[in-house]
């Protein structure tokens, strides 16, 4: 397998976890889930880089699934999706924060993998769940993600990952994980 298709086979993998079989055939994300997948991810408090590397620790994820727990192939498939991508992309860091929420978290093994639950919320809360194939605006979601990484999003997190109407905090200053345990105590 070539590094294109390893990186074709990864992008899809990202879309199955937090698609799966969640729209009907007729509703498709794809333009969206390929932008988020181009956008690199940017932070500005300093713990986010966690986030970041969470994000890229699914490369090896990935691997380890693509050559049934083979740790060494797995290594070379990571290394070969870090030469073709880079940095952490938005897709891989939503797509990580939402698997740490369910298995680290909010594991139900009677309810089953949420996954994708988790990774819509944050996009309806990032303003893009109207960004289906068909309604798509490549220059609106550019613009909700910048005002989700520069942080200029509300105080209570709307337009960011996680809102929490009547915070006394200022969700702009916390770190991505901070906010989601604190939007989790909200839900639950």
């Amino acid at each position: 397998m070539n590094r294109d298709d390893i990186l074709n086979e990864y992008f899809n993998w990202l879309c199955d976890i937090v698609v799966g079989k969640r729209f009907n055939e007729n509703l498709s994300f794809t333009k969206l889930l390929v932008h988020l997948h181009e956008t690199p991810f940017e932070w500005y408090i300093r713990n986010d880089s966690n986030r970041a590397e969470d994000g890229k620790s699914l490369r090896f994820r990935f691997g380890l699934y693509l050559t049934d727990n083979d740790f060494e192939k797995a290594d070379q498939i990571a290394n070969a999706i870090t030469h073709g991508i880079g940095g952490c992309s938005v897709l891989e860091m939503m797509t990580a924060l939402s698997i740490r929420c369910e298995e680290d978290i909010m594991n139900n093994a009677s309810i089953g993998d949420r996954s994708g639950h988790w990774f819509w919320r944050m996009i309806a809360c990032l303003h893009l769940n109207g960004m289906s194939n068909d309604h798509y605006d490549h220059a609106y979601v550019d613009e909700c993600l910048q005002t989700f990484m520069k942080r200029t999003y509300a105080p209570d997190g709307d337009g960011g990952l996680f809102r929490i109407p009547g915070i006394d905090a200022d969700l702009r200053e916390v770190e991505i994980w901070y906010q989601l345990l604190w939007y989790l105590d909200t839900i639950v």
